[in-house]
């Protein structure tokens, strides 16, 4: 098993070296990019080259590790701030993390361990059972005879027919797919927790004589959840991000690679949400995500809107090197707006920073007819650099809050 790391918007090369790619994975991969029409990562001269999406590919037997990093400094351990992204933003209890924790950092490991979960839950009570259509050649008749097949397979034998029949049996195609994505799962993974518990779902199934299918099969489900199936919602979905990874449209699939890459953007949000979601509302705060209308069929929505008590909070996160780029025009005008449809006298953008904690606080301009009408004047926007390392390189989403939650306290 080979290893490559690289970070968010690097390129990785061809070649021989510890960090680089052999010329099967990289074809790999670029035929992945020609099918899949991903815009996870761009394909160059014998060179790939990563954009703001994180997480890890596999490509036959290399694992390629993409880590998110905000300027230049490597001091913080933004593998482990990744994995704990992940693991914060999906709810896993910290009881569970122990056994995910234990071996490598293996993002995959997150979806294998959800995956036992779901395989769990549906093995305390009996797995379901379906008509399944099944032929073979037989001397009793049950079911129909296949003429075309019978002639064919037949003609010297009278004896025996080709029949077609129905079979009320476990092999229905939810659970081969979530038997084949449990076999799947055993090959990606080196975690001897999660492989003694696949193990046993893999003894299970084929005690009740279900069968594995291959992913085309799985391409062309089409799930209709209901009542009586709604139980296995979860494991499916799973399951075919295990098989299929962030391929769905698999046309041209290529298997030898499995993609569990997330938008750095979205995952920063996230993980921020969940931060103070967790925290202020044990304190009676409301913390949320808001749509409202805006133009025609268009909506804006902030990423986090706070109330306490009377006052509201609009905070929006940017996972970019403000300190490198500077506040954009664009931002502030996005902020700006937030402020007029909400309300709110204080809206906050939220940068990620390696090991600084920065504040700034700026006034819109007042426009000289906007003092006439009366317009909205006093709006504010807040800039922060929240840090998301302690001074020894160390993930402190405690620290990460704080500057937050001061500036909540103080404004209220």
């Amino acid at each position: 098993m080979n290893n490559i790391t690289a970070f968010e918007h690097d390129w990785i090369y061809v070649g021989e070296g510890e960090n680089e790619l052999k010329y099967s994975e990289f074809k790999s991969l670029e035929r992945f990019f020609k099918y899949s029409k991903t815009d996870m990562f761009t394909i160059g001269n014998k060179a790939v080259k990563f954009k703001q999406y994180v997480g890890v590919l596999k490509v036959g037997e290399t694992y390629i590790k993409v880590l998110p990093k905000i300027g230049q400094s490597h001091k913080g351990d933004w593998e482990r701030l990744l994995f704990e992204m992940i693991i914060n933003n999906k709810q896993i209890p910290k009881r569970f993390q122990s056994s995910i924790f234990s071996l490598n950092n293996n993002i995959i490991d997150i979806y294998i361990w959800e995956l036992v979960r779901e395989v769990e839950s549906i093995f305390r009570t009996e797995i379901r059972k379906g008509y399944n259509l099944r032929s073979k050649n037989s001397t009793s008749i049950k079911g129909k005879i296949n003429f075309t097949k019978d002639v064919t397979v037949n003609h010297s034998d009278k004896s025996k027919k080709y029949i077609i029949y129905e079979e009320f049996n476990n092999n229905i195609l939810e659970n081969c797919i979530i038997y084949s994505a449990v076999v799947r799962a055993m090959s990606l993974t080196v975690n001897p927790h999660l492989i003694d518990a696949l193990k046993e779902f893999e003894l299970l199934f084929d005690l009740r004589d279900v069968k594995t299918i291959n992913y085309k099969k799985i391409l062309r489900y089409r799930p209709n959840f209901n009542r009586n199936n709604v139980k296995y919602k979860n494991a499916i979905e799973l399951s075919r991000v295990i098989i299929l990874g962030e391929n769905p449209d698999g046309v041209g699939v290529d298997t030898s690679v499995v993609s569990f890459l997330f938008d750095m953007n979205k995952l920063y949000e996230d993980y921020v949400y969940n931060l103070l979601k967790k925290q202020l509302t044990q304190k009676g705060i409301s913390v949320k995500r808001e749509i409202r209308e805006f133009w025609e069929n268009k909506r804006i929505k902030p990423d986090i809107v706070i109330r306490n008590g009377k006052k509201t909070f609009v905070l929006d996160t940017k996972w970019k090197d403000v300190a490198l780029k500077g506040v954009s025009d664009g931002d502030l005008k996005q902020m700006y707006i937030y402020n007029l449809y909400w309300n709110c006298s204080e809206a906050v953008l939220l940068y990620p920073s390696g090991d600084i904690h920065s504040k700034k606080v700026g006034g819109y301009r007042e426009a000289a007819f906007m003092s006439e009408r009366n317009i909205h004047s006093s709006f504010k926007c807040s800039t922060y650099e929240i840090p998301l390392f302690d001074s020894e390189g160390k993930v402190a989403p405690h620290l990460t809050l704080e500057p937050i939650l001061k500036f909540i306290q103080l404004n209220n």
